[in-house]
């Protein structure tokens, strides 16, 4: 038998994690689709989301399966960080495949870093919802963090706000107005020191001079957004801009649900029972819910002849509860209206 040899196995080394650079440019079509891709990497390259937060967010299942379709893109993924062969990880069923990668990141043979970078920028956004990309990037609620608090962690976030802005000029989500309107001209006044102030009065008054107008656009030029999140708070510039014209606009944020439907109490007024006409008698009219009212004096005196007595004076009208002639007596029921005699003027 051969003897050891006393040599040390070499050791493999680490991957290191992936770098991100501000070189990387989105081919998606679409601009609301480049943003996120652009968004996404500048978080991941200035450390204010890391390779474990996204892979919190989109674990392997989740991974492989937006990527069902798609086995090219499954094996892009397995091949570099799993060790498989490239023609065994094409037969991959996106099951089997988010197996294999969630295994090699239980046992250390992959690390999330890995993962990431092996998933394209532009891969990320076609294939992964939209909106819960949007949640991984503003998760935490890093704008309202203060100098007071985290020095470095306030650095961060001015740096990540004022890309965002840029990003969503460049891509045309936002217009320079959007960005003015947003923020405010008097929240501008108070906010902006007097050099600022006195550089756009400057910049105002050279363009008036040659006729020019001083647009939205040439304000930004004077005060881009890196310098707009030096003086104005953040959560302003992110709830009036980034969240209300940006996100809400273009369909990052979660549906609101709808108002449900508030039954109306059903009205207290009911119909009257239909009553059934007897025989030679014309059918009740439905248009009234209670028994119709007796005649007044008034009316039954239209419909009687005037009678008068020796003198010509005219009686007293009367009336009978007598029916009348050729018409037999017919029961009062419940509700009848009843006829009374009234006595003849004794005058």
């Amino acid at each position: 038998m051969a003897g050891d040899t006393g040599t040390m196995e070499t050791p493999v080394a680490s991957p290191q994690p992936a770098q991100w650079t501000s070189t990387f440019a989105s081919k998606l079509e679409h601009g609301r689709q480049r943003f996120l891709a652009h968004a996404i990497e500048h978080a991941l390259e200035i450390g204010r989301r890391t390779p474990e937060d996204f892979i919190r967010h989109f674990p392997p299942k989740t991974i492989m399966e937006a990527l069902a379709l798609r086995p090219d893109l499954r094996a892009g993924l397995l091949v570099p960080t799993t060790g498989l062969k490239h023609r065994i990880a094409l037969k991959k069923t996106w099951q089997s495949a988010g197996d294999d990668l969630q295994s090699a990141l239980d046992e250390g043979e992959t690390k999330p870093s890995q993962i990431v970078a092996a998933f394209a920028p532009d891969d990320r956004v076609l294939y992964l919802e939209d909106k819960k990309l949007w949640a991984f990037i503003v998760e935490g609620q890093f704008w309202k963090v203060t100098a007071k608090e985290d020095k470095v962690a306030f650095a961060v976030a001015q740096q990540h706000i004022a890309y965002l802005l840029d990003r969503s000029l460049l891509d045309g989500l936002i217009t320079s107005r959007d960005v003015v309107d947003g923020i405010g001209v008097t929240e501008l006044c108070n906010r902006l020191p007097r050099s600022e102030m006195a550089a756009l009065f400057t910049a105002a008054l050279e363009g008036g001079r040659k006729a020019m107008p001083f647009t939205d656009r040439d304000l930004l030029a004077a005060l881009p957004p890196a310098t707009l999140v030096q003086h104005v708070p953040l959560p302003h510039i992110f709830d009036a801009i980034l969240h209300t014209r940006v996100a809400k606009v273009h369909g990052y944020l979660p549906e609101e649900p709808k108002a449900a439907l508030v039954a109306l109490p059903a009205s207290t007024e009911q119909a009257a029972p239909a009553v059934e006409a007897q025989p030679g008698e014309a059918a009740p009219s439905a248009q009234t819910d209670a028994p119709a009212a007796a005649p007044t004096t008034t009316d039954t005196a239209a419909a009687q002849p005037t009678k008068t007595n020796g003198n010509g004076t005219p009686n007293a009208r009367r009336r009978s509860t007598k029916p009348p002639p050729g018409e037999a007596a017919v029961p009062r029921e419940e509700g009848d209206t009843e006829w009374i005699e009234i006595p003849e003027s004794t005058r």
